[in-house]
């Protein structure tokens, strides 16, 4: 096939490269993230914040404020004002990205006025952590996101610093932050760090291609075989009607290192092919002795991947299930492309030693010095195999205890480098203004009399105030927060006053619905409260949902007794989402590895046709995962959403050189070797590619370490180190199993 068809495989692939990177930059441009969207619909968390937006509404907001913005700085009116008008970008709509524009002095002025009548101190004690600074000077601009905002957040942030800076305000004096902004920060944070360094990453792969074959044309072929692969795997995304986030984009990179990891195999075993018979036939004898390891690892791998599908974390499981397809998809390409491409061009320097080849360059070239460092690494380990085995199942099992510490996180400064303007801005906002981030409570009271506003009222601001005795609450804002001051007293000037403040309350009842803090049912009244609590510093969600659980029951079941027997409470907003994905994220984490390990141990154990030799031979497997997140448990470092797709991506990647190894072994035994010398021979055949691929792979990766947004980062240097640790494990816990007794086990037939 490779000698009559490559001209047609050749030029088929010339064609569908457009296609390709069409789909490809398809994928790249539409890639969108929100963290909201992380948790899939049917949990219970998802569900309330769904049903809270069906009821409230949506309240996307961005924060804008800048240093010495005050109460008198004419600019803010100015800038509502630009902010309400349609962008002026030549591809944005004409429709208004925001619905409107709270600014501190224009809400300061309704609060001294009819109907409310507050004095200055008392409005901007409402007004504090929202609105207002605890200095009382600073102030800022609320902005709601309209529809066509939401369905275009970048045109929205983008008009807001469009107008700020129409103003004459500097860009890097302009703070914005808020829900809106989070989503667009992530795209375009992953993605122009992504570009950037994916550059770096495919030239350092190709010079170390180069370096390890000393041939530019080997180089270019393995180059353009994962390259293919890589954007075959972005346009696989697009044509399927799926979308690229932030979290997949780290899947092209992949992809990419583990096309340039088995061409480079296939490669080594056609150098070896030529060397030893010629040219002739070379690309056909390479595919027959590469098909069989390869094409494992690359299922293995593959099963590692597809464990992440059941992750509940919605990127990770997309993440999951098409790097397991490209990664099929893309050894394909190599044994289709490659095998060709080293047909039509030859490598013939690596012939001259082979039978026929040129007598005048019949020197020794074979790789001595090499050939001693495997004799000597393998007498190594044959005189020290039950120590070496020992002490690291030893090390193994009090690594996996230390598992059990492992914290996870998913707080928005762990999403990105302390260095990026997002975070400074949420600093700057929370150091000035007040917390950012909202969670809401939604108090549940069964309608009674007509007149029964002002109770129900009442019993919203008593929650509100439970609410606020929680430590790390700023700013909380309810109906209250718009209306007169509640007379609570059962005095007769009290009496009089709820009188007058009920036909008050009862004329506010439609603005509190259109300020989004009531909804009305036929049967009953949803009350809403927002509190802010802040998105930067060590916030433990768990401990304040139990926190504010802890305040506002006893409250609910004081109103129960007082008459409102139907009245309940819960709890919506970005908080319990983010608590929810933080639990699930090492619950994923326990249960895709577990999958992937039993995944690749049945195929490992059908392979082998042996139960004993299949666990034994994922023991050094199991040696990287196990070191490195049983020392991150001990260290009582937190892992993020980028930790939970390397365990098992690991795991699959690291049974690739495992399986090269022990079919290596296996055909030493096959032509009559005892199992140590099998080793050496394995060591020959395999043991320059194992390194070839895990420095490619692990340097490839490692420059994405640079990357400000963090679960790029993570993933880049847990990669690294898995694949480092795994390397080891396969040329020294593998060996000494191997030769030591239980061995034995492997010299049964496949």
């Amino acid at each position: 096939m490779y000698g009559r068809y490559r001209f047609l495989i050749l030029a088929l692939f010339a064609c569908a490269a457009p296609l390709v990177l069409y789909g490809s930059k398809q994928a790249w441009d539409n890639t969108s993230s929100r963290a909201e969207d992380w948790l899939p619909s049917h949990f219970e968390e998802t569900q309330t914040l769904l049903e809270f937006l069906e009821r409230f509404g949506s309240d996307e907001t961005l924060i804008v404020s800048w240093p010495d913005c005050h109460f008198g700085d004419k600019r803010l009116n100015q800038l509502a004002a630009a902010l309400k008008k349609p962008s002026r970008r030549p591809d944005s709509s004409m429709q208004p990205l925001f619905r409107h524009v709270f600014v501190g002095s224009e809400v300061l002025d309704a609060f001294t006025a009819e109907p409310l009548e507050l004095s200055e101190k008392q409005a901007l004690q409402r007004m504090q952590g929202w609105l207002a600074g605890a200095d009382g000077r600073t102030t800022c601009a609320v902005a709601l996101v309209s529809q066509t905002g939401m369905n275009n957040r970048a045109a929205a942030v983008d008009h807001v610093y469009d107008c700020a800076i129409e103003l004459g305000l500097p860009p890097q004096d302009i703070h914005v932050a808020g829900t809106t902004v989070n989503g667009v920060a992530v795209d375009r944070i992953s993605k122009d760090s992504m570009m950037k360094l994916n550059c770096i990453s495919l030239l350092m792969c190709l010079l170390l291609i180069y370096i390890g074959f000393r041939s530019v044309r080997v180089a270019l072929m393995i180059f353009f075989s994962a390259a293919f692969s890589q954007q075959l795997s972005m346009a696989l995304v697009h044509f399927a009607g799926g979308r690229m986030d932030s979290v997949m984009l780290m899947m092209a990179a992949l992809v990419f290192v583990l096309g340039i990891s088995a061409a480079v195999h296939l490669v080594n075993y056609y150098a070896d092919t030529v060397r030893e018979k010629g040219l002739e036939g070379a690309p056909r004898e390479a595919v027959a002795q590469a098909k069989l390891p390869c094409g494992l690892a690359a299922c293995t791998t593959a099963l590692g991947l597809v464990s992440l599908g059941i992750s509940q974390i919605v990127p990770i499981s997309r993440f999951g299930a098409y790097s397991a397809c490209t990664v099929l998809a893309g050894l394909a390409v190599m044994f289709v492309f490659l095998p060709c491409a080293l047909q039509q061009w030859p490598i013939r320097q690596w012939a001259e030693n082979a039978p026929g080849g040129s007598t005048a360059s019949k020197k020794n070239t074979s790789p001595t010095g090499l050939s001693a460092i495997w004799n000597r690494l393998a007498s190594f380990v044959e005189r020290h195999n039950l120590v070496i085995t020992v002490a690291t199942v030893a090390l193994m099992v009090a690594a996996c205890i230390s598992v059990s510490n492992i914290k996870t996180t998913v707080r928005l400064p762990d999403l990105f480098s302390k260095e990026v303007p997002l975070i400074r801005d949420y600093k700057w906002l929370e150091s000035n203004i007040g917390p950012l981030v909202p969670v809401e409570v939604v108090l549940t009271i069964p309608r009674g009399e007509p007149d029964s506003l002002l109770e129900h009222m009442i019993a919203v601001e008593r929650v509100r105030e439970a609410a606020a005795e929680v430590g790390v609450v700023g700013a909380t804002i309810s109906a209250a927060t718009f209306a007169p001051e509640l007379p609570r007293g059962r005095s007769a000037r009290d009496t009089a006053k709820r009188a007058a403040m009920k036909r008050i309350l009862a004329r506010s009842r439609e603005r509190f619905v259109d300020l989004r803090y009531l909804h009305d049912t036929a049967d009953f009244e949803m009350w809403r409260i927002s509190l802010k609590v802040p998105a930067i510093g060590k916030v433990e969600h768990g401990k304040l949902l139990e926190e504010l659980d802890q305040r506002v029951q006893p409250v609910i079941e004081q109103l129960r007794e007082e008459g409102l027997s139907g009245v309940e409470v819960e709890f919506a907003g970005g908080v319990p989402l983010f608590y929810r994905a933080q639990r699930q994220l090492l619950q994923d984490l326990v249960k895709s590895f577990l999958l992937a390990f039993a995944l690749i141990g049945v195929a490992m154990i059908v392979l082998l046709r042996s139960v004993r030799a299949g666990v034994l031979s994922m023991i050094p497997n199991l040696l990287p995962s196990a070191l490195v997140f049983g020392m991150m448990g001990a260290s009582g470092r937190e892992i993020g959403i980028g930790s939970l797709m390397t365990a098992s991506a690991a795991l699959g990647i690291a049974v690739d050189d495992t399986l090269h190894f022990i079919v290596w072994f296996r055909r030493g035994l096959a032509r009559g070797d005892d199992r140590s010398t099998a080793v050496r021979f394995a060591y020959e055949k395999c043991g320059k590619a194992m390194m070839q691929t895990t420095l490619i792979c692990g340097l490839g990766l490692s420059v994405f370490f640079f990357s400000y947004f963090q679960p790029t980062s993570e993933f880049s240097w847990l990669m690294g180190i898995l694949l480092a640790a795994a390397l080891l494990g396969d040329l020294i816990l593998l060996p000494a199993i191997l030769v030591g007794p239980l061995g034995r086990v492997f010299e049964k037939r496949s």
